[in-house]
């Protein structure tokens, strides 16, 4: 999906409560302005094998050769990011790096790019056209943030290149979400086959704790205004759009499953964490997958805090407490 801006999580989705405006990752930190440099930001992050990760159920600490071994050993790796947080992007490189050389032919899986960009996603994998021209097809300069892809993104896109590993556009067209929140599915039902195959739909709309943490968020949006509480038609026009997305992305991941060994799925945590849509719809379409999630959350700890119990199979804090241990030399991101 197109990010519109780098803001964080709980602004985006607040926005797209109203208007279908975005997806989330959490972080309780500001959001992102066109003072930042991304690039120098994703180079002084700490080095990812010294970030804090934990079990996220019973709080064990993971080091980086398990963690790595156990990437390796999945069949589909989701992981959450928050959009403006550099440390998790370069996270994000390396555990795409891990799980290609452990399942040579693995597939990269990206949010950030919808169904209708994978043309220009083949051609530049191909050596077709310029990383520029694929940037300036799919629209994502700027997804999460002024100057953000070329640092934050397409080391991972690149990560697949040099390894030969397909990359999977695997987001759903925003106009087919804007369509679901008005009209409901079935008129996305009843598209003619060319635009069918842009985005999958979900077979139901589950009343569970992902539709309370999404009319949590309407709630808040509301919150303070003149306006009344959503009603229950407005929640589920919500979660009809929400859920396009998750299905579409599920469904890619899925179909890259029966033709690559492995698959990793970068997306914003909202959509991962506390077994999101994404990773319920997964696994409903693929049972039998090994399906490893990780979280990042933009925060110094040394132990898996409270409020993050259950959040993913892993936990990771994307800030060094304190700084120690974190490599901030500078060195770029290689693919």
């Amino acid at each position: 999906m197109r990010n519109p801006t780098g803001n964080s999580w709980r602004a985006a989705l607040v926005a797209s409560a109203t208007a279908v405006a975005g997806c989330a990752a959490p972080s309780p930190t500001g959001t992102a302005s066109p003072a930042r440099n991304p690039a120098e930001e994703i180079a002084a992050a700490p080095a990812p094998e010294t970030l804090p990760a934990f079990d996220g159920r019973s709080g064990r600490r993971w080091t980086w050769p398990a963690l790595a071994a156990r990437i390796g050993a999945a069949d589909a790796v989701l992981i959450g990011e928050q959009h403006d947080d550099a440390s998790a992007h370069r996270f994000q490189a390396e555990v795409t790096r891990a799980l290609c050389d452990a399942r040579p032919g693995a597939a990269v899986s990206l949010e950030m790019l919808e169904r209708d960009d994978q043309r220009a996603v083949d051609e530049y994998l191909a050596g077709v056209i310029s990383v520029d021209e694929l940037v300036d097809r799919a629209g994502v300069r700027h997804w999460a943030g002024p100057g953000t892809w070329m640092p934050w993104y397409q080391p991972v896109v690149d990560v697949a290149r040099t390894r030969g590993s397909p990359v999977v556009a695997a987001n759903a067209p925003r106009r087919f979400v804007s369509q679901a929140r008005t009209a409901g599915y079935g008129p996305l039902a009843d598209l003619p086959p060319d635009e069918r195959v842009l985005f999958d739909i979900p077979e139901s709309l589950p009343r569970d704790a992902y539709r309370e943490r999404l009319a949590d968020l309407m709630r808040e949006a509301r919150s303070g205004t003149d306006d009344p509480p959503p009603t229950e038609g407005e929640i589920d026009a919500f979660q009809c759009a929400q859920l396009v997305w998750d299905a579409t992305m599920a469904a890619s991941v899925a179909r890259a499953l029966d033709r690559a060994p492995a698959v990793v799925h970068l997306a914003g945590a909202f959509h991962i964490g506390r077994e999101g849509a994404t990773v319920t719809e997964l696994r409903r379409r693929r049972p039998e997958a090994r399906v490893l999630t990780i979280v990042c959350v933009d925060a110094p700890s040394g132990a898996l805090r409270p409020e993050d119990a259950g959040l993913a199979d892993i936990v990771v804090y994307t800030r060094a407490p304190g700084g120690a241990g974190a490599d901030v030399s500078g060195a770029p991101i290689t693919p």
